[in-house]
């Protein structure tokens, strides 16, 4: 699926550039479960129509705060995880959106497994990777 704007279309593929504010916001959400919670949009959406219901009373405050406290200044937020962008989203003329990447497994990285270039090597594998 993808990001489809109000008539359905899908949108144009928009790259986030990598910078230290959105890495360091990456890392937060990996390590604090409350500021996850708070920076994703739709924190309990886990199907196409409970994020369809969700979006239509999309609250853009808290995920704007949230990325406010890290330096990242956006009006319309809209962050979402890895199965809600490929469950399909419709979006909204102004909303700027994110995909929040994964938490690595510990698994796969025994070392340094929350750094700096972790996190900016998971944005570039996720589309509208934060």
């Amino acid at each position: 699926m993808a990001i489809v704007d109000s008539e359905g279309n899908k949108d144009a593929i928009s790259v986030h550039y990598p910078n230290d504010n959105l890495v360091s916001t990456i890392i937060r959400a990996w390590l604090d479960p409350d500021f996850r919670r708070s920076l994703l949009s739709y924190p309990d959406a886990t199907t196409r129509e409970q994020l369809a219901s969700a979006a239509r009373a999309t609250d853009y405050k808290k995920s704007r705060d949230c990325l406010a406290q890290m330096g990242v200044y956006v009006q319309n937020p809209v962050v979402l995880t890895p199965e809600q962008y490929e469950l399909g989203y419709t979006k909204h003329d102004c909303d700027a959106i994110y995909v929040l990447p994964d938490t690595p497994d510990a698994g796969d990285l025994p070392y340094a497994k929350y750094s700096v270039d972790t996190a900016r090597t998971a944005m570039k594998f996720c589309m509208f990777g934060m």
